[in-house]
């Protein structure tokens, strides 16, 4: 599977969902109360934000632009922890808005 891209003026709502070891949807089960995580590899070029019932994650891209970054989202049912789930991510650059002009050092005549 391929990295999930965002650019680096967007976010994405991810849905936490629980699947048995066929990998079918499980309903009706709800993870322990503050159980959850979901933190980046790299720490820095997203943020992740789990909501407060623990059933969806925001991610936002901070725009410091990377590749593979992976996001692991834990949490525990019954007091057992689950298998963590991954997503890698991808930041790019949004569409140009600006012109920038970089002076190179200066030389003499």
């Amino acid at each position: 599977m391929s990295d999930f891209i965002l650019n680096d003026n967007q976010h994405v709502t991810l849905t936490i969902e629980l699947v048995d070891n066929q990998n079918n949807i499980v309903t009706g089960d709800q993870l322990d109360p503050g159980s959850v995580k979901a933190t980046f590899q790299s720490g820095s070029q997203f943020s992740a934000v789990v909501s407060t019932d623990q059933t969806t994650v925001l991610v936002t891209a901070n725009g410091i632009l990377t590749q593979d970054d992976v996001l692991t989202v834990t949490g525990s049912l019954n007091g057992v922890a689950l298998k963590p789930g991954t997503l890698a991510f991808d930041e790019d650059s949004s569409i140009a808005t600006t012109v920038n002009l970089v002076p190179s050092t200066p030389v003499n005549n």
